[in-house]
């Protein structure tokens, strides 16, 4: 807590005598803060709050982007308090990235319009072939038309993929997003597994390479969020090939700094994080977009 914020002598909860030096109250635990104060006390604070976010946004946002991993040894060293919480700036970061991903896209001169993406095919059958309106009946035919057993697991897939079909991609599509925000929530984690695996010497505890992991997602949905803007503006999508091509840089660059390894070990390090990554998320994308696809 500022120092400049008015202190009380006396609990004003349970009249525990307190010290200045105290922001808690010892016995109750409630903040020592006046709220009683002049209008001029209180934009004071106000104000010093704003800008005190505002400078550990700007550390963090400065620290993570241009010097890689140097800001999980920091929080490894126990040196935090300048810059925000990991989880806190991962959330707010991936909070921006999906918000833009879910947006329409828009066209100059005309109007807002989401496109219409999600193609979903089951055993032949492609979900731009049905219409939410049809029967139980003329998708019965349209299973026996190729040659899909009338199961009950099938009747009901086929039954979900009439209703995303050509009037319902663009539920689908949101839900989809939503679901694929939780399935990074499960991949991060897990990437930081891979990260404490092949550092087990270096790494005293997961917790370690889960900070690393937070940090390190949390710049490619930086980089990602400024890349679909980018794109939006200027419309090319050539843009989006710019995280493909940093991130891997970075991911080799932040564990060399965090880990001291070699440059040939840290790159083979690199690429096995790499594709066990891209392994991941493609199985992850596959489960996400099946239980999608069940429960839309």
């Amino acid at each position: 807590m500022s120092h400049s914020k008015l202190k009380l002598s006396r609990c004003s909860n349970c009249g525990t005598h307190l010290s200045v030096l105290r922001n808690y109250c010892p016995q109750c635990g409630q903040i020592n803060h006046d709220l009683n104060i002049p209008l001029k006390h209180l934009i004071a604070e106000v104000m010093e709050s704003i800008f005190h976010f505002d400078t550990k946004s700007v550390q963090t946002l400065k620290v993570i982007c241009f010097k890689p991993g140097f800001i999980t040894s920091e929080f490894i060293k126990g040196k935090r308090v300048q810059y925000v919480a990991p989880v806190k700036f991962y959330i707010f970061i991936s909070f921006i990235f999906f918000l833009i991903i879910s947006l329409p896209k828009t066209k100059q001169g005309t109007s807002l319009n989401v496109e219409n993406t999600s193609n979903i095919t089951y055993c032949g059958i492609n979900s731009t072939e049905l219409r939410s309106d049809m029967q139980q009946s003329q998708l019965d035919s349209v299973m026996q038309s190729h040659a899909i057993v009338s199961s009950i697991m099938n009747r009901y897939i086929i039954r979900q993929l009439s209703r995303i079909g050509a009037d319902g991609q663009e539920g689908f599509n949101h839900m989809l997003v939503k679901s694929a925000s939780y399935m990074m929530f499960v991949l991060m984690p897990l990437f930081a597994l891979f990260v404490f695996m092949l550092n087990r010497k270096k790494a005293k505890y997961y917790i370690g390479t889960l900070i690393f992991s937070l940090h390190y997602h949390s710049f490619v949905f930086l980089l990602l969020t400024l890349s679909l803007i980018t794109d939006r503006i200027i419309g090319t999508s050539i843009i989006l090939i710019i995280p493909i091509i940093v991130s891997p840089i970075y991911l080799l660059m932040a564990l060399k700094h965090v880990y001291g390894d070699s440059l040939l070990r840290t790159t083979a390090k690199t690429i096995f994080i790499g594709i066990s990554q891209f392994v991941s998320m493609g199985l992850l994308f596959i489960l996400t977009t099946l239980i999608t696809l069940l429960i839309f």
